[in-house]
């Protein structure tokens, strides 16, 4: 990353922060010293299960992916990670535990990378960080809470019409193959789906 590049992820940043609290400039500033300037290879691993889950990013650009696999191989992503938003093992995170799934760069990414340990330092140091946390983890929870009621109640036609509209030009840049594992489907029937509109 470049500094001109660099400058705007800060600044990226500091507006997504925003969306969740408003921090004084002295709080912001400590933020910024936290975050460190990362490129992600396509391909590269941002976390892997078993290792410390004490790192998030905020993405300025690409995408990452979220999944786990299972003990046959089979994977099933959880999430993707796209421009303007926080990557990380949420549960785990929070619960300073080690990670249980992947994060994957599908796409080279830039991001501002936390500091080890850093979450936890954070919430100490000022209660309008505690704010941004609960806001942040109800988003996130609500989130959690529409892709499972999508995958228990809705069809796969539906499924993707949603995926669609939730990643919008972003899906345009996920494979048919991760994005067949998103919804739910194998990759033969999300491409009869896709023939099909």
């Amino acid at each position: 990353m470049n500094a001109a590049t660099i400058d705007l992820a800060y600044k990226s940043f500091y507006q997504a922060i925003h969306r969740h609290c408003a921090p004084p400039e002295s709080e912001w500033l400590f933020y910024k010293e936290n975050m460190v300037p990362r490129t992600f290879k396509k391909g590269d691993f941002f976390l892997k299960p078993g290792q410390p889950s004490n790192i998030y990013a905020f993405i300025y650009s690409g995408i990452m992916k979220q999944y786990f696999v299972t003990v046959d191989g089979k994977e099933f992503i959880t999430r993707f990670d796209c421009p303007l938003e926080t990557s990380g093992d949420a549960a785990t995170l929070w619960q300073n535990k080690p990670a249980r799934q992947y994060i994957e760069a599908i796409t080279d990414v830039e991001a501002l990378v936390s500091t080890p340990n850093f979450l936890q330092k954070l919430y100490a140091h000022h209660p309008v960080w505690n704010e941004g946390g609960r806001s942040l983890a109800e988003f996130r929870f609500f989130e959690k809470c529409d892709r499972e009621f999508e995958l228990l109640s809705y069809d796969a036609q539906t499924r993707y019409d949603l995926f669609l509209k939730r990643y919008g030009l972003n899906s345009a840049k996920i494979s048919q193959k991760d994005m067949a594992s998103y919804i739910g489907v194998t990759p033969s029937s999300l491409n009869k789906i896709i023939k099909t509109n």
